[in-house]
């Protein structure tokens, strides 16, 4: 079933093919439960992470019967495209092999596809700000979601951004969900506009942080929980607990250590499983019309 495991990886870390496909086996348990029911977009690298790349939505023709997949007609490529999803570890070290080494999950789950269960805000430094302004933005966004009355899990992107993923109810639709980011971003950009911006294009971000709402469409994504990236150092997307924020670097996460440090802290992501949450009295305080 597996090829080439000698196959550098991360060549200046001296992480093989055959490291990588351990350690999602090892993790299994905890990523596929981030991974159930979801479609996934894939970013290959064959050749590893200084080889070349490319993005996969569609499932080759030669993957396996046996392998979840789910099938969708998208507007935009007037086709339909059929998604990979991860229910077992067969699958995700079938993924793997391939070199895989990014798996974004959707949203939303197959049975209920447009409607999220969780959404997300994606805080991202623009050139000239630093990860410290990040977990800055990040810990002021936490008291507007505890002000909305809403509970946010963070967890670090594997770069140089953090994740805050926020478990709903799936009754609101995408366009809904996006509302209430939006306002959410509004309210921190207008706290600290020093530190904050909306603005989408690149070069008018002005150094400082980009509060990202717009991730909450249909068929967008985020780098999957606990799954590396293609990046030197091999960092791991990792949940991180509130009172830790300030004292994290992104490379405290890696494919090396995530193991041990799981085991000594838990999933500190297991409330975006469990902890559906309500938007209506959301809606109210924003005044916003469902």
């Amino acid at each position: 079933m597996f090829s080439n495991l000698q196959k550098l990886y991360w060549p200046k870390d001296n992480l093989t093919k055959g490291d990588y496909l351990n350690y999602l086996n090892s993790m299994a348990n905890h990523i596929i439960p981030y991974l159930k029911n979801r479609p996934l977009v894939l970013t290959r690298y064959p050749d590893g992470i200084e080889g070349k790349s490319f993005y996969q939505k569609d499932l080759p023709n030669y993957a396996p019967s046996w392998l979840d997949t789910f099938l969708w007609y998208s507007e935009h490529s007037q086709r339909y495209i059929a998604f990979p999803v991860v229910n077992r570890t067969e699958s995700l070290l079938w993924l793997g092999n391939l070199g895989a080494i990014e798996m974004h999950p959707w949203l939303s789950r197959v049975d209920s596809v447009e409607y999220p269960d969780v959404f997300v805000i994606d805080l991202d430094p623009s050139k000239g700000a630093t990860f410290s302004d990040v977990v800055e933005v990040a810990k002021l966004t936490g008291e507007v979601l505890s002000w909305a009355g809403l509970q946010g899990y963070p967890k670090t992107s594997g770069a140089s951004g953090l994740h805050i993923y926020v478990p709903i109810i799936n009754e609101y639709t995408y366009a809904e969900v996006v509302m209430v980011t939006r306002e959410i971003g509004r309210i921190v950009a207008g706290s600290y506009p020093k530190k904050v911006t909306l603005e989408r294009r690149v070069k008018d971000r002005g150094g400082k942080v980009y509060f990202d709402y717009l991730q909450n469409h249909l068929g967008k994504t985020l780098a999957g929980v606990y799954l590396p990236r293609p990046l030197n150092g091999a960092p791991v997307s990792m949940p991180v607990s509130w009172d830790e924020l300030t004292g994290i670097r992104p490379l405290d996460f890696t494919i090396r250590t995530v193991r041990e440090q799981i085991t000594e802290r838990g999933d500190l992501f297991k409330g975006v499983l469990e902890n559906k949450q309500n938007l209506k009295e959301v809606f109210d305080r924003f005044k916003l019309t469902v």
